[in-house]
């Protein structure tokens, strides 16, 4: 609201500013904004000035992002949904793809049967599959995890204020062309997920569908829809401020299109209501 820019004096300043100046769009995080706004503000200032602007500095020197991780706002209600731009780098992007390589098993979740370890659940209507042809592999590593999953958590631990404790191992999912997972829940009985973090390791064409949707927001708006790009993550609380369970964080991937080449790659990490006990992320099978 006090972000403006400068007007030209007169008509060759117009002509000079139309022709060499482009207005940039700043963002920057709340944690950022806010100390920006309140930089300049004192004890003794009446908080309605300093929510006018009363504490922001003359000056403001802003450096370039480059390739560090951003948030863009998705959706600030129910459900809560934000975006984290670069949050892998393309070489992480890849290093997962290739550990998970050779280790995919088919998701079978029509028999009724659900594998909480892996966060399998099992569809609703026995025998109708709500994953559809999608592969998957849990990348086992817990607290023996080496520097690259170490250095991937701890960035992620910082960029959303989640404790690293409370995540899960990486949930890696493959889509081949026709693979599809139907309107579902992030729900885990034996160990509550307050939120679900979903990166997209490789790009889709924006006519190759594949894209994460969210069918329901509470306002009543239209759907919420999330392309796939590389080293993007998507953040939704599964669980409003008191830890009860939001119904509309209902989820889906749309169907994967294309040629029998197509692929989608999608790590998962969940996080845990309750933090992993130091000796289960030593023990868990590798």
């Amino acid at each position: 609201d006090f972000i403006y820019s400068l007007e030209p004096e007169n008509d060759e300043e117009a002509a000079y500013a139309e022709e060499n100046i482009d207005i940039p769009v700043v963002m920057v995080s709340l944690q950022a904004g806010n100390v920006i706004t309140t930089a300049m503000a004192t004890e003794d200032m009446d908080p309605n000035d300093v929510n006018k602007g009363a504490g922001l500095p003359e000056r403001v020197r802003l450096y370039a992002g480059g390739d560090r991780p951003f948030f863009e706002d998705a959706m600030s209600g129910k459900p809560m949904v934000y975006l984290i731009h670069n949050m892998l780098t393309s070489e992480e992007c890849d290093e997962l793809i290739r550990m998970a390589d050779g280790n995919y098993d088919r998701v079978d979740d029509t028999n009724g049967v659900s594998n909480y370890l892996e966060n399998t659940i099992a569809s609703k209507k026995r025998g109708e599959a709500t994953a559809i042809d999608i592969d998957r592999v849990t990348l086992w590593k817990g607290g023996i995890a080496g520097k690259l999953i170490k250095d991937i958590d701890e960035r992620m631990s910082q960029v959303t204020g989640f404790p690293a404790e409370h995540f899960s191992d990486f949930q890696v999912n493959r889509f081949k062309s026709g693979s599809s997972h139907n309107p579902h829940f992030d729900i885990n009985p034996a160990n509550g997920i307050m939120a679900s973090i979903t990166i997209f390791l490789n790009d889709i064409p924006d006519d190759q569908g594949g894209e994460l949707v969210f069918p329901s927001p509470g306002d009543g708006a239209g759907p919420v829809i999330i392309r796939p790009r590389k080293g993007l993550a998507v953040v939704h609380h599964n669980t409003d401020e008191k830890y009860n369970f939001d119904q509309t964080t209902l989820h889906q991937e749309l169907p994967l299109q294309g040629d029998s080449l197509a692929v989608k790659y999608v790590a998962k990490k969940f996080v845990y209501l309750n933090p992993q006990p130091q000796t289960v992320r030593i023990m868990l099978p590798l």
